[in-house]
């Protein structure tokens, strides 16, 4: 998957404007976010076609400047954009379930 920022296996498709979209900032280094990894995995194949799951590399220049522009000082961060705009944030590791029902709250 490819990260703002940063380089990817492979090329991840466009985000389309009419979904919501789920910014995902770890770092590397993180072991909360090594945790939710297989969390977002599972979350990015459940709503496939319905939101679209972006991760952000924060140990990367273009990552770290897009969590600073968005007030992420800790990671993970998860923020719910709706037609651009913020909707959630959810700050920290946390069951799959919170983040599902975050996703369906804006899905739906």
């Amino acid at each position: 998957m490819t990260t703002p920022g940063g380089a990817g296996p492979g090329a991840a498709a466009a985000p389309s404007v009419m979904r919501p979209v789920l910014l995902c900032f770890c770092a590397r280094w993180s072991p909360h976010c090594v945790q939710m990894s297989p969390v977002l995995e599972e979350v990015t194949r459940e709503f496939a076609g319905r939101v679209d799951v972006i991760p952000v590399d924060t140990t990367t220049p273009t990552g770290h400047a897009l969590a600073s522009n968005s007030g992420v000082t800790i990671v993970p961060t998860f923020l719910l954009l709706r037609r651009g705009r913020e909707v959630a944030r959810i700050v920290g590791a946390v069951p799959k379930g919170h983040l599902r029902r975050a996703l369906e709250d804006v899905v739906t």
